[in-house]
C-alpha cells in the first residue's frame, strides 16, 4: 500500500501574515528609530490650525493640574 502522506509538501507556516506590508516597521519606508520629535509634530499642528483659521497667533492651550477640576 502506498504512503500518500509522504507525497505532499510540508505544512504551511502558522501565525504568519499573508504578505509583507510596504510600510512595516524596519522596512525601507519605515526604518526603526525614525520617529520624529513631539515638538515638530506640535509645530506642524499649529501651522495647520493657523492655515485653517487664518489667524496670526494661536493661544497656547492651558495645562490643568490635578487640583483643577
Amino acid at each position: 500500500m502506498a504512503d500518500y502522506s509522504k507525497q505532499k509538501s510540508g505544512k504551511p507556516q502558522k501565525n504568519r501574515p499573508p504578505h509583507r506590508e510596504h510600510n512595516e516597521p524596519g522596512g525601507p519606508a519605515n526604518p526603526f528609530g525614525k520617529r520624529g520629535d513631539k515638538a515638530a509634530l506640535l509645530e506642524r499642528m499649529r501651522a495647520n490650525l493657523q492655515k485653517e483659521k487664518g489667524q496670526e497667533d494661536i493661544e497656547e492651550p492651558s495645562v490643568r493640574t490635578e487640583g483643577d477640576a
